[in-house]
């Protein structure tokens, strides 16, 4: 197990050295002067050079992207071009929002999506099925946005049930949930249909192996054909399908914290684009890279854990 760990351990290196390499390009290539978004256009332009020599924009492109890459790798990513504060304590100041909200959504994702893709799997053909499917299908064609804005229409402002915007702090669990609830159902219900229908379609399969015919030929009972049978060798996929979905709630979590305007990395990245603040922007992003990368690799850890089989492939 150690083995395959280090194994895709050593296998992302080249994946996150490419995230840098891009993240950095990009920001190069498109127009616009962050000093003199800073300054203003009338600034001097002694000032203006000023600035840019203190950030180090004066130098050669090679010479940054140098620099960039040897503080990138050891957690620095810099001083914010706006605030002055290193881009790191900024990222963590708001980071537990983003995986708070992430991770709840996740939550609610299985506990929705994987007993309706259980059961519509037993029950394949059956008005259930069909039923649950179309409203999946539903779930799917929802912009996640949107599906935010209606459900402000209707807990917020028709309901007065739940509060719009903020995220709540730390200190205060109860004002942090009432906070969290809007944001993370809107998630959870956007990526349980994914769930809903992909947990259909592996028990599916697992249902119409030998192994599961002889078991309930046997007699044993149908609650553990599905769940100690059946549920167990679709374990994998469904795992793989959950990993893919907390990469996507990850993603999906910059737009629902601009539409609740919750603090979160989301925030940040967006602030920084608009700044045109080149290390907040190669910080969020490379740091939200990594943490996708680590997501993925836990995926295939546990891969490791349920089939030992693939270990050392």
């Amino acid at each position: 197990m150690f083995r395959y760990a280090v194994r895709k351990l050593l296998l992302a290196i080249p994946t996150i050295l490419g995230i840098l390499t891009l993240v950095f390009i990009l920001l190069r290539v498109v127009p616009g002067d962050p000093v003199r978004l800073m300054m203003g256009d009338v600034a001097m332009p002694a000032d203006v050079a000023a600035l840019r020599h203190q950030f180090g924009l004066d130098r050669p492109l090679w010479v940054q992207y140098v620099d960039y890459l040897t503080h990138a790798v050891r957690g620095d990513f810099g001083l914010a071009l706006k605030s002055g504060l290193p881009v790191i304590g900024e990222i963590l100041r708001v980071f537990p929002h983003t995986v708070l909200l992430a991770v709840v959504g996740l939550l609610i994702t299985v506990a929705l999506g994987l007993p309706v893709g259980v059961l519509s799997a037993v029950r394949a053909g059956s008005f259930w099925d069909y039923g649950s499917m179309a409203v999946s299908l539903l779930g799917l064609s929802l912009p996640t946005f949107w599906l935010a804005i209606l459900m402000i229409l209707l807990f917020s402002v028709k309901l007065s049930w739940l509060p719009i915007t903020g995220a709540g702090n730390f200190s205060q669990p109860g004002d942090l949930l009432v906070r969290l609830i809007l944001p993370a159902l809107t998630l959870g219900i956007s990526t349980a249909a994914f769930a809903a229908r992909m947990t259909r379609s592996c028990m599916l399969e697992v249902l119409a192996q030998d192994y599961v015919r002889t078991a309930r030929a046997k007699g044993v009972p149908q609650r553990s054909v599905i769940y100690r049978h059946a549920l167990k060798n679709a374990a994998i996929p469904i795992v793989t399908t959950m990993g893919i979905l907390l990469s996507r709630l990850l993603g999906g979590a910059v737009v629902i914290e601009m539409v609740f305007s919750r603090p979160g990395i989301g925030q940040l990245i967006v602030s920084g684009i608009l700044a045109r603040d080149y290390p907040l922007v190669q910080g969020t992003v490379s740091f939200f890279a990594f943490t996708l990368i680590a997501v993925n690799l836990g995926v295939d850890l546990v891969y490791g854990y349920l089939d030992p089989t693939i270990r050392f492939d």
